[in-house]
């Protein structure tokens, strides 16, 4: 319990001091496809805290589910617990000129994380493009995922929004 010492007039309690540690839930950031010139596609990504690594993907888009994901193919799970993963698919599986459509999946104890899903097409010397929706939307999401952004954008829009309806009143 605490110690209580008395000097005349003065009272010291001598408490021990807790912390709370609030934990943070898993998540995947640094998201990035590379192809190299012997036809491999690496995957790579960083997560949180440390947790495994496996990549879905699959030549159909699943841009607009957030969980129960059906992707055709999957990576072997690397079950190495470390912050900073990289996944090689199988270049065999990856026919060119083919889209493809990815999630990373990273996983520590019952915490599971998933990432946004990112598309890219196999090209003939081993190089890839990364493109279309779920590149730009995984790049704009990236971008609004900063709050004092999205509270600036916001800021802007109603500033703009009431300079706007000023105006149409002065017209009328």
């Amino acid at each position: 319990g605490p110690l209580i010492s008395t000097t005349p007039n003065i009272v010291y309690v001598n408490q021990p001091i807790t912390t709370a540690v609030i934990a943070e839930d898993l998540k995947i950031s640094d998201l990035k496809i590379e192809g190299r010139s012997d036809g491999e596609v690496v995957i790579s990504w960083t997560t949180n805290k440390p947790a495994s690594a496996r990549v879905i993907y699959d030549n159909v888009s699943q841009i607009n589910k957030t969980s129960n994901f059906t992707y055709s193919n999957a990576t072997v799970e690397d079950s190495q617990l470390v912050t900073s993963h990289t996944v090689i698919l199988d270049k065999n599986k990856l026919a060119i000129g083919t889209t493809y459509y990815l999630r990373a999946v990273s996983k520590v104890n019952s915490e599971l994380a998933t990432s946004r899903e990112m598309a890219f097409v196999k090209l003939a010397g081993g190089e890839i493009n990364t493109f279309g929706t779920a590149a730009l939307f995984g790049t704009i999401g990236d971008f609004f995922g900063q709050p004092w952004l999205l509270w600036l954008i916001i800021i802007l829009l109603a500033i703009w929004l009431v300079k706007e309806l000023r105006e149409r009143k002065t017209k009328i």
